[in-house]
């Protein structure tokens, strides 16, 4: 069981940080990496070690130095993230499949506004941050028109020159600022929020997709993570010299497909199903978003609905922990009740083990139930749900999107919630180190 569920927070002190190889990685406070340090700072760089980055308690606001910026943040990803990534050929047909009878070259057929197959583009292509945002606007308005939908996202380039507001206390020195990012429809803001962004493009007018530019992507994901209580990954497009990357990540890693502009017509209707699907459909969970989880105006938590078999519903009373890495378990801990039962407080803890552990858990609180003191079963059960429209429900997974385009992997991550009654407080609401330490007494001589 997740020390978070009782302790709130991971320890900033333990150096016993997993090996790479190791299977599954823990949470590692951002503390603990002593960035003030160059020396220590040195000596992690040349440790072959696979780290989370940090992590953080809502109650205590624990947040990152003030001197951590965005690329000493990226150098820390890069370290964790780059041997992560697979080219996924066909990504954006495994995010965005449209209906048989709707396929894709039919809608394009319908693009001749902004796509003729005879002379390509039909608009010339700009590489200023709001150029390309409208670039990609007037794609989004025709698919739109194409397949009789309606635009709910727009592209902005709002945000390249001023940082976005709001991140969280796990993120907030973190002043980013994307070059182009998707917001809703009529509610474009010269002030936009992170929680309020649904994905974020680069621009470089480098031909390569340099180090820098994977740096920057990571470290806006891992805000995206952090901000967004319901993500279960994040779209982001990469543009340089004359292609574009659309990239995926998730608990897993990086999935990404590079298209070329002007590489012909398949490579423009797979850029347009992206943008289609990015700007005009309704299924948020092809865009990352958990819809289990329903949110308030502010982006925090409102309900959690977990299906064991019966689906029930929580409503929650406060984010207990957040592990704010972006591979890992991640795990984040609400406390809640039951909407039929206001009187039952619950714990619910959400988290990515790894396929080959998802039942350890399970089975080691099935074994300690009874016992005073531990936590009672409410609900165990993994998080399903469609995630195209008029799809089957299935259990979210990061071998879901990889399926079909990369070969599986021992490092596939199931999405799992675990209810249980509410037992015990943090420790941080002792009033003494005396009471703390008698209350450890009391438990090792057995007169709890």
């Amino acid at each position: 069981m997740d020390p978070s569920m009782s302790l709130g927070r991971a320890s900033t002190t333990d150096s016993s940080i997993p090996q790479a190889g190791s299977g599954d990685v823990q949470s590692l406070s951002l503390a603990s990496l002593s960035l003030a340090s160059p020396d220590r700072y040195s000596a992690l760089s040349d440790t072959p070690l696979k780290t989370r980055v940090s992590s953080y308690d809502s109650d205590h606001k624990m947040c990152l130095k003030n001197h951590t910026t965005c690329r000493t943040m990226g150098e820390i990803f890069w370290k964790e993230i780059h041997l992560n990534q697979n080219s996924h050929a066909t990504l954006g047909k495994r995010i965005f499949e449209l209906s048989k009878p709707l396929s894709i070259a039919k809608v394009v057929l319908k693009m001749t506004d902004v796509y003729e197959y005879k002379s390509s583009w039909q608009h010339e292509l700009g590489f200023e941050e709001a150029e390309f945002a409208n670039w990609l606007n007037k794609i989004g308005e025709s698919y739109a028109r194409a397949t009789g939908s309606t635009v709910l996202r727009t592209w902005t380039a709002d945000s390249c020159r001023t940082p976005v507001s709001d991140a969280s206390p796990a993120t907030g020195p973190l002043l980013c600022k994307p070059d182009i990012i998707l917001v809703n429809h009529g509610k474009r803001s010269h002030k936009p929020s992170w929680p309020a962004i649904h994905a974020f493009g680069e621009i470089t007018s480098q031909a390569t997709f340099h180090r820098e530019m994977e740096q920057t992507l990571y470290t806006k994901s891992h805000v995206m993570f952090s901000t967004q209580e319901s993500r279960c990954f994040v779209c982001s497009l990469a543009v340089y010299g004359q292609v574009i990357r659309f990239s995926v990540i998730d608990r897993e890693g990086v999935l990404y497909q590079n298209i070329p502009i002007d590489g012909g017509r398949d490579d423009a209707r797979e850029l347009i199903r992206i943008v289609g699907g990015l700007m005009c459909w309704r299924n948020v969970a092809a865009l990352g978003y958990d819809p289990t989880l329903k949110l308030k105006s502010n982006g925090s938590v409102d309900t959690i609905t977990v299906a064991d078999p019966v689906p029930k519903i929580y409503k929650v009373v406060k984010t207990v922990h957040v592990a704010t890495g972006i591979i890992g378990r991640c795990t984040r801990v609400w406390q809640a009740y039951d909407r039929d039962n206001r009187e039952k407080l619950v714990v619910i803890k959400d988290a990515w083990p790894l396929a080959s552990r998802r039942d350890l858990e399970e089975k080691a609180l099935q074994c300690l139930q009874g016992i005073p003191g531990i936590p009672v079963i409410e609900q165990i059960a993994t998080v399903r749900f469609a995630r195209r429209p008029q799809g089957d429900s299935c259990e979210d997974s990061t071998g879901e999107t990889r399926q079909f385009g990369v070969k599986s992997s021992s490092h596939t991550r199931i999405h799992r919630r675990v209810v249980v009654s509410s037992v015990g407080l943090k420790m941080q609401n002792f009033r003494c180190l005396s009471e703390l330490i008698g209350a450890f007494r009391d438990i090792i001589v057995g007169e709890l």
